[in-house]
């Protein structure tokens, strides 16, 4: 795809393989922890519908330092929506996820 005068074309690439939907879910909080390398973030098995009672997302991380990226689950949560998420986010000056 040519970009147009004024714009620069970015190739999107996939961070995991996993199965299943993955993204991050609010845009007052920030997914990137303190060095770069690892992301927050949520996946479920569905995208394609609304969300019903009792339905699950995993929270999980993703290490970009590893040779193949791949998801790695801290979590499970009922209390999300597909904008917000579950409000995940880094605690501030930390290296550890709070939700």
């Amino acid at each position: 795809m040519q970009a147009g005068q004024g714009w620069n074309m970015i190739e999107a690439v996939p961070l995991t393989k996993t199965p299943g939907s993955h993204w991050f879910g609010y845009y007052g909080k920030w997914q990137f922890d303190r060095s770069g390398t690892r992301i927050l973030g949520q996946r479920s098995t569905f995208d394609l519908r609304m969300p019903k009672a009792g339905d699950e997302i995993e929270i999980g991380l993703i290490d970009l330092t590893r040779a193949e990226t791949s998801w790695r689950r801290l979590g499970s949560t009922q209390a999300w929506h597909w904008q917000a998420g579950c409000m995940l986010q880094w605690v501030p000056g930390s290296d550890e996820p709070e939700t």
